[in-house]
């Protein structure tokens, strides 16, 4: 009686393990994802989900998904009510995705589960919980983990429904409707994953009808006898039982007629406005083998950049992942699974290749789908070593051997995950375009006496998010496409009642199109910065009231070409972290064929540079190919000094050199003697 126990006991031994170990990855998805929620600002994508979520009512919502196009509405109608509820901060924001990324894990352990076992289903569960790729989009305010959740539950109910359960067909049926419904309605690419489902309910139908109808009945008769044929038959009718049959094959294709009925709506709805976005988009030209490194290396230990280049997973890291992947694919063991995985995982690729895709920055976001599938073959091939251990010599031992041979290959997975891990949370070079830090020293300087101009016709959805509701600035120009005259007059407005000007573009501006607000600051204004967030332009312009110029200078020239004659400064104390006007009055003493820069630099005691400012004369405008010779050249800077600048005073150079080359000009006498390569102009008191 104990021994016919045992096996039961065990089982449910493992049960209770393999639901304290999913427990506990749930928990740490949970830390992971919710670590730093509301730690980065919002950017462009994040804040066009915001625009059309919080639409007046779900009517408003869907016209908005409809005049955008880009994608279906279904994240946009969730997220439309949820915020109703949890309000629009960041946190609350990107709630939504923090969820699905966490149920994700569940979601793929019943799916490993069901495809090949516990072990399979807790080792897939392991790597969606660490995966940065994954952690990354469970963090952002888009559709992504939403449309991976639900294509890893269509997933899973295909594979139920494929498998032949008549008690359940109903309920599996629906779920697979319901789920794959949310998915397509998700993003545009969850029918790539419905697409994989449908090529292998078919692939098994072909290969069914073919090894039952291959051979003849005459074949089998003439050959082997009316007693051959007879053992064809009961041969066909194992088969048939093994794969899917007829009626499995039309519950699979009324389920997916089902999806595309719960997606029909909303296709004929943005029809027209889709085809007219598909003639605006521009081919992709990224080769598959590109595609395909680049989907290796996320998945397996990548964390996406959105703002910089994406860095590449090495080869070494990426050694451990390949074995696995060579052990599923090419080992006996669960081959329906296996091929299933493989199909699943390369549909989305091939087919987003080959019908092309943005080339935007993050662009692997949009092969996400094929990320599941990818995990559970990893999972497949660690669950091979067990299977392999399982017949190992070292039978009394052989669930040691097994577990730790698995576990030897998964454990350098999870540590290049949580090293990539640490450097996403880390290392700036993985964090989203900084709008909220920006924004905020744009409304610290309107309470000083700073305007914040906004050169284009509706105030962008980020701006109006950051920017404190008390927060005054000004549109220009007030009328779209109005006249040159009139858009001058009206920055040239701003300039006389403040000192500073913050002026931000949206590129392409959909006013103004020639830039004329930011031509008359260039000609007029002395430039600071200019920070690009995305196509959104920021440039930080000082406006001095008053520059008194001095001509207390040496008798030197720049390589006898030019010299300069006056210079002026808007300040001769400031603190650190404050701006600097600087105004160069320069005199040409010869034509010129190089168009060279010039810098202006605070030096400290040691060498150290407090403040640098490098380009062409007058903000770029007046290259010194374009002096004549005996011009007097008006030229303006704008400099910050650094914040972490101790008290002193500092000497101020200026200097020019050939971009081509670098090399300076020679700061030379009226002898031609070489005096340095930098003009002293004067010092700046820093306290």
């Amino acid at each position: 009686m104990g021994a016919q126990m045992l096996p039961s006991a065990k089982r449910a031994s493992t049960r209770t393990a393999s639901t304290a170990i999913l427990l506990g990855l749930i928990l740490l998805s949970f830390t992971l994802r919710i670590y730093r929620l509301d730690g980065q600002s919002l950017w462009g994508d994040e804040a066009w989900s915001l625009f059309h979520a919080t639409r007046e009512s779900f009517g408003n919502v869907l016209r908005s998904a409809h005049d955008d196009g880009v994608v279906p509405p279904a994240y946009y109608l969730f997220l439309h009510a949820w915020t109703a509820v949890a309000g629009q901060s960041e946190f609350a924001l990107r709630y939504i995705s923090l969820l699905c990324g966490v149920l994700a894990v569940p979601a793929i352990f019943a799916l490993g589960h069901r495809l090949s076992g516990v072990g399979t289903g807790i080792t897939a569960a392991l790597l969606q919980t660490l995966s940065p790729f994954h952690v990354y989009y469970s963090q952002e305010t888009r559709m992504y983990a939403q449309m991976t959740l639900f294509t890893i539950l269509s997933t899973y109910f295909f594979w139920r429904l494929i498998a032949k359960t008549p008690s359940s067909d109903w309920k599996v049926w629906a779920g697979y409707v319901i789920t794959g419904g949310l998915a397509v309605n998700s993003h545009y690419f969850a029918w790539y994953v419905i697409l994989a489902h449908g090529l292998f309910w078919l692939g098994d139908l072909i290969r069914v009808r073919f090894i039952s109808v291959g051979g003849s009945r005459g074949f089998y008769t003439a050959r082997y006898g009316k007693r051959g044929y007879s053992t064809h038959l009961k041969c066909t009718h194992l088969i048939r039982k093994r794969f899917v049959t007829w009626r499995v094959a039309l519950l699979c294709l009324s389920a997916q007629a089902a999806i595309l009925a719960l997606f029909l709506p909303w296709a004929l709805y943005v029809w027209e406005r889709a085809l007219g976005l598909t003639g605006q988009v521009t081919p992709m030209s990224v080769p598959l083998t590109v595609i395909l490194r680049r989907c290796l290396g996320i998945f397996s230990a990548g964390a996406p950049s959105i703002a910089a280049e994406q860095a590449e997973v090495g080869w070494m890291t990426l050694i451990p992942f390949l074995l696995l992947l060579a052990l599923a694919v090419l080992w006996p063991w669960k081959r329906r699974g296996s091929i299933f995985l493989i199909v699943c995982a390369s549909t989305p690729i091939l087919a987003t290749f080959f019908l092309s895709f943005p080339t935007l920055p993050g662009w692997s976001r949009y092969f996400i789908a094929a990320s599941p599938p990818y995990y559970l073959l990893l999972a497949q091939g660690a669950d091979g070593l067990r299977q392999f251990a399982q017949s190992s010599p070292l039978a009394a031992r052989r669930r040691v051997v097994r577990v730790g041979l698995a576990a030897l290959l998964v454990a350098p997975l999870s540590l290049a995950q949580m090293r990539s891990l640490r450097q996403y949370y880390t290392n700036p070079i993985h964090w989203h375009w900084d709008y909220r830090g920006q924004i905020n020293s744009m409304a610290k300087g309107a309470r000083t006496d700073a305007a914040i101009v906004y050169n284009g016709r509706d105030l962008p959805v980020i701006l109006e998010y950051y920017l404190p509701a008390d927060t005054p600035y000004t549109i220009i120009p007030s009328l779209c496409n109005a006249d040159e005259g009139r858009i001058r007059d009206e920055i040239a407005a701003v300039a006389a009642e403040h000192e500073q000007i913050w002026l931000m573009r949206s590129i392409p501006l959909a006013c103004d199109h020639n830039h004329r607000a930011a031509q008359w600051l260039k000609e007029n204004a002395y430039q600071v910065s200019e920070t690009w967030l995305e196509n959104n332009l920021f440039d930080l312009y000082l406006t001095p009231t008053e520059m008194a110029f001095s001509n207390n200078l040496p008798a030197l020239t720049f390589d006898g070409q030019f010299e300069l004659v006056e210079f002026a400064s808007s300040r001769w104390r400031v603190a650190p972290g404050d701006a600097l006007a600087v105004a160069l009055r320069w005199r040409a003493l010869a034509p010129m064929d190089v168009d060279f820069k010039f810098f202006l630099i605070l030096l400290g005691p040691n060498g150290e540079s407090f403040a640098l400012k490098d380009g062409m004369p007058l903000n770029w405008l007046r290259p010194t190919t374009s002096w004549s010779a005996g011009e007097i050249v008006d030229d303006r800077w704008g400099m910050t000094v650094s914040a972490n600048t101790p008290a002193g005073a500092y000497p101020l150079y200026v200097g020019a050199y050939d971009p081509a080359t670098g090399e300076r000009l020679a700061v030379q006498t009226s002898d031609g003697e070489n005096a340095g390569d930098m003009l002293l102009i004067t010092e700046i008191e820093v306290r």
